[in-house]
C-alpha cells in the first residue's frame, strides 16, 4: 500500500493512493472537502488486474480465481460510508475473465444462503466455471442502475438488469439464464430478486422482462444468445477499461 496524502485546513487529498492485491492493484485519487458536519467527496478509482482469488480468500471463500479490471467514479456528500453511497452520483464498470466456480462468487457477494438460493433459482450448477463477466452501472442519487450485466459460465449465459437503492438498502433485480447449448425442454424462467439487502424475496419474475432503470433481459431467441456470447467473448477488447488510470486532480 502506498499513498500521498495532503491535509490543508481539513481538506484531505489522496493523490494517488495504491493498494496491491496479488499481481494487480487498485489505484485512485480521493478528494474530501469539509462542509459543516459533512464532507464533499470526489473519487476516481481504477482496478487493474485485481486478484479475485486473494479477495475471496480474505472473505473465507476457497474456490475463486481470476482477475478483475474496471473503473469507478463517485461524487457525493456525507459523514459516513452509508450516507456517501446513499447520496452518490457516478459510475462503475467491471470486467473479468476466468473466475473459478460460480458458487464462490455468488456466495462471496451475497452470503451462503442467499447465494445458493439465487443459483438454484437460476438453474446454474454450483460448480459451473466462470469464463467472463461484464458489468456497467450508473449511480444516480444513491441508486445503482444496470446498463449491462453479463455473466458467461462454461454452460450458461446469465443476463440481468434492475436497480440497487443504496439509500434504502433495497434491491429490484431480474436475472435470466440461457443455456449455451440448445436442448429440447429447456425453457429458462427469469427470476426476480426484490426487497431489503438482508432478506430479499427470490422467485419467478412476473410482468415485462425489462427491469425498471436497467437493461433489457430475457432475449429467449437463439440469435440473441449468440449475440450475447460474442459480446462476452469481446471482454479482451474491454480491457481498456481496466487499464484506464484515474484522471482526477482533486
Amino acid at each position: 500500500m502506498a499513498a500521498v496524502v495532503d491535509i490543508d485546513n481539513g481538506h484531505i487529498r489522496v493523490a494517488p493512493g495504491t493498494v496491491g492485491v496479488g499481481s494487480g492493484r487498485i489505484e485512485g485519487n480521493l478528494d474530501l472537502v469539509p462542509i459543516g458536519d459533512e464532507f464533499r467527496l470526489h473519487g476516481d478509482i481504477a482496478f487493474q488486474r485485481v486478484d479475485l482469488g486473494r479477495m475471496l480468500e480474505a472473505a473465507g471463500v476457497a474456490h475463486g480465481s481470476g482477475a478483475i479490471g474496471g473503473h469507478a467514479v463517485i461524487d457525493s456528500t456525507g459523514n459516513s460510508v452509508s450516507s456517501v453511497l446513499g447520496n452518490g452520483n457516478g459510475s462503475l464498470q467491471l470486467v473479468m475473465s476466468g473466475g473459478g466456480d460460480v458458487s464462490a462468487i455468488f456466495v462471496a457477494i451475497s452470503g451462503l444462503q442467499l447465494g445458493n438460493a439465487i443459483l438454484a433459482a437460476l438453474g446454474v450448477p454450483r460448480r459451473d466455471q466462470i469464463e467472463c463477466f461484464v458489468g456497467d452501472f450508473a449511480l444516480q442519487h444513491g441508486t445503482l442502475a444496470t446498463r449491462t450485466l453479463l455473466l458467461e459460465t462454461s454452460n450458461n449465459i446469465v443476463t440481468g438488469g434492475g436497480t440497487i437503492d443504496l439509500r434504502t438498502e433495497t434491491v429490484d433485480y431480474r436475472l435470466k439464464t440461457d443455456a449455451k447449448h440448445f436442448s429440447i425442454g429447456s425453457l429458462p424462467t427469469p427470476i426476480a430478486i426484490v426487497g431489503k439487502f438482508k432478506h430479499p424475496d427470490i422467485g419467478p419474475a412476473v410482468g415485462p422482462l425489462i427491469p425498471r432503470g436497467g437493461a433489457a433481459i430475457g432475449h429467449g431467441e437463439w440469435g440473441a444468445r449468440e449475440h450475447d456470447r460474442r459480446r462476452c467473448h469481446q471482454v479482451e477488447g474491454l480491457r481498456s477499461i481496466a487499464a484506464r488510470l484515474p484522471r482526477s486532480n482533486g
